[in-house]
């Protein structure tokens, strides 16, 4: 998909204080599910759990 597809809509609501992230993920094409949820945790980990500081996150 087109990183740029859904882009007004995320910076309305980064804009309005939302923390917004592109996370790339493996397609059904590469490998078989789950390895996408893995994918897409593993985003969710790295920004919150481990860099939440260092982006200014409020968990």
């Amino acid at each position: 998909m087109d990183r740029s597809a859904h882009l007004a809509y995320l910076s309305e609501l980064a804009r309005n204080g939302f923390v917004v992230a592109s996370v790339e993920y493996r397609t059904t094409n590469e490998e078989i599910y789950p390895a996408q949820l893995t994918d897409v945790k593993a985003g969710i980990r790295y920004l919150v759990r481990a860099h939440s500081k260092r982006y200014n996150i409020d968990t």
